[in-house]
C-alpha cells in the first residue's frame, strides 16, 4: 500500500467534498471560497518533481491530458444546459456567448452552462507547464521565481484567455505544494507550522477568495489565509490516517474519482436541490451535499459497470 498516496487521496476528498458543498450554498460557502481551490493546485504542486528530463514533452502531455477532459466535458455541459434551457422554456444563450466563455476564457465569464466549473483545469495547465519549465534550468528557475513573485503581489485585470490568468494565480499554489513535499519530514516545522496557522486562522477575518473571476480583497492575504488553511488540512489527515488506517475505503474512493466527482457534481447538485426543496419541502444543505455525492458515486460505478461490460463483450477483458 502506498501510503503518500492514500493520505493524499484523504486530502482530496476533504478538498471535493468542500467544493461540492459550496455550490450548494451553506451558512460556511465564503470560508470554503478562500482554501477550496488552492487545496487542489497545492496537492498538484506537492505531486510534482524537479528533474524533467525534456520539459516541452511533459508539457505536452499536460496539455493533451487537461484539455481533452477540459473540451469534452464542456461540449456536453453546452449540450445539456442548452436542452435544460430549451425543455423549461429559459432564457437561450447564444452559441457565440458559450463557445467565447468556454474556449476562449476558459468559463472565467458568468455565463450559465454546465462546463463552467471546469475553468481550474487550462489554469492546471498552465501552474505545472511554468514550474516544469522553471525546473528545466537554473536561469529558467530565476525566471519562474520572479513570475511566482509577480503572480503574488499584482492582482491581474485582463480576460482570463485560455486560463493563462487563473493559471498564473494558481502557479504560487503548486510551487508551495512542491516546497511543503519537501519539508513535511521535518515534525518540528510541520506541526509548529500547523499550530501557527490555526491560531490565525481562529483570528483572522475570511478574506473573499475567486481565482476563477480574478477577484480578491487583498491577494497576499487571501493566498495567506488559503495557506494556512491548507497546511491545517495536511496535518489532519495525518492524524485521520493513522486512525483509520484504510478502514474506511469510501473517503479513499472518493479522492481518487475527485476529478470526476467535480465534472459531475453541477448535475447531481441540482437533483439534490429539486429533491430537498421542491419533493421533501426543506432546505438542509447537509442533506443535498450527501444525496449529490451518493448520486455521484452511483453515477461513476454505473459508467464503470457498463464500460466492464461492454470490455467483457468485446472481449479486452
Amino acid at each position: 500500500m502506498n501510503i503518500r498516496i492514500d493520505k493524499i487521496d484523504l486530502v482530496k476528498t476533504i478538498g471535493i467534498l468542500a467544493v461540492v458543498l459550496g455550490h450548494i450554498g451553506n451558512p460556511y460557502s465564503k470560508y470554503i471560497y478562500s482554501w477550496h481551490m488552492p487545496l487542489f493546485f497545492f496537492i498538484a504542486g506537492y505531486l510534482l518533481k524537479n528533474n524533467y528530463q525534456n520539459c516541452f514533452s511533459v508539457i505536452a502531455n499536460y496539455a493533451k491530458k487537461y484539455f481533452r477532459i477540459f473540451v469534452l466535458a464542456n461540449i456536453a455541459g453546452i449540450l445539456l444546459a442548452s436542452l435544460r434551457n430549451y425543455f423549461l422554456a429559459r432564457e437561450m444563450l447564444t452559441w457565440q456567448e458559450m463557445l467565447v466563455d468556454t474556449f476562449l476564457y476558459a468559463n472565467s465569464a458568468p455565463i450559465a452552462h454546465y462546463g463552467f466549473v471546469l475553468w481550474f483545469l487550462p489554469a492546471l495547465f498552465w501552474a505545472k507547464s511554468f514550474f516544469v519549465w522553471g525546473s528545466n534550468s537554473r536561469n529558467s528557475w530565476v525566471a519562474y521565481i520572479l513570475l511566482l513573485v509577480i503572480a503574488s503581489l499584482y492582482k491581474f485585470e485582463f480576460h482570463n484567455y485560455l486560463g493563462i490568468r487563473a493559471g498564473l494565480d494558481a502557479s504560487l499554489y503548486v510551487f508551495l505544494g512542491y516546497l511543503y513535499k519537501q519539508v513535511e519530514n521535518n515534525i518540528v516545522l510541520v506541526r509548529g507550522l500547523s499550530i501557527v496557522a490555526l491560531l490565525a486562522i481562529l483570528n483572522l477575518p475570511i478574506p473573499d477568495t475567486n481565482i476563477q473571476m480574478g477577484l480578491y480583497d487583498n491577494k497576499i492575504i487571501s493566498i495567506v489565509y488559503a495557506l494556512l488553511n491548507i497546511v491545517i488540512i495536511f496535518n489532519l489527515v495525518e492524524i485521520i490516517d493513522r486512525l483509520l488506517r484504510g478502514r474506511f475505503p469510501i473517503l479513499s474512493y472518493l479522492g481518487k474519482h475527485s476529478l470526476q466527482i467535480m465534472i459531475l457534481h453541477v448535475y447531481t447538485n441540482n437533483i439534490a436541490h429539486i429533491i430537498v426543496e421542491k419533493v421533501l419541502k426543506q432546505n438542509y444543505w447537509q442533506v443535498k451535499l450527501l444525496i449529490s455525492v451518493l448520486l455521484s458515486g452511483l453515477l461513476l460505478e454505473g459508467y464503470y459497470f457498463i464500460k466492464g461490460r461492454i470490455r467483457y463483450k468485446a472481449g479486452i477483458i
